[in-house]
């Protein structure tokens, strides 16, 4: 998508690491829009929280599939986690528990700011009537 979005309006699509957690953060806010735009409610806290839950899951098993892909795909990859000593084990599980767990709160976040925006649309459209 960010390369059609690059040629279609041919401004350069920024290469980096923040971009999947951008589109990660949009995603939820589309799907809060359209969950409360179907329900014509706000879901409760802990409905919210479940989704959030299931959209980190989700998101974790698609990022773990792209990882071993490249894992089993790269020699350059290969060489590096052979060389990958048990020091450095606790670092790499932390960073991936918190990364994991900013996945989760933006994706609430994320959430919550979608069923904000339908609200708002809903009263907007009230007033307008």
């Amino acid at each position: 998508m960010a390369y059609v979005v690059e040629a279609y309006f041919d401004t350069p699509f920024p290469d980096n690491n923040s971009m999947g957690i951008i589109l990660m953060v949009v995603s939820a806010v589309i799907t809060g829009t359209f969950w409360y735009n179907r329900e014509k409610a706000d879901p409760s806290s802990a409905r919210k929280w479940k989704l959030a839950l299931l959209l980190t899951i989700a998101t974790v098993a698609i990022q773990l599939g792209i990882v071993a892909l490249l894992v089993s795909a790269l020699e350059q990859v290969q060489q590096l986690t052979r060389e990958f000593n048990g020091g450095d084990r606790p670092i790499i599980i932390g960073a991936v528990v918190g990364i994991i767990l900013l996945e989760f709160l933006l994706l609430r976040a994320g959430i919550w700011w979608g069923v904000r925006n339908g609200i708002k649309s809903q009263a907007r459209i009230i007033g307008k009537a």
